[in-house]
């Protein structure tokens, strides 16, 4: 047998990454909140249905991040929204 460290690179270096079913709900992104709620109004426009949870950064802040959830057929399209959203 060999070192921890054998396993654990041979554990990360083969098998292929599983297939996910269009239908999955899958994180897409991470921003502001107010930018969450852009990309959301863009994505109905589109008719992409999205979510948002909203996120803060410690336990004793108020929500001011966004997470932005979708099918995995979606996700090329809602990642290249965020992308024009954000930058």
């Amino acid at each position: 047998m060999g070192s921890v460290r054998e396993w654990f690179w041979r554990l990360l270096s083969h098998g292929e990454a599983p297939t996910v079913a269009d239908d999955t709900i899958v994180e897409a992104g991470y921003m502001g909140i107010v930018q969450g709620q852009v990309v959301l109004v863009r994505l109905d426009e589109l008719g992409i249905h999205a979510a948002s949870a909203a996120a803060s950064l410690t336990p004793y802040q108020a929500p001011s991040m966004s997470r932005i959830f979708c099918r995995a057929g979606d996700l090329d399209t809602v990642q290249r929204i965020i992308e024009e959203v954000t930058n």
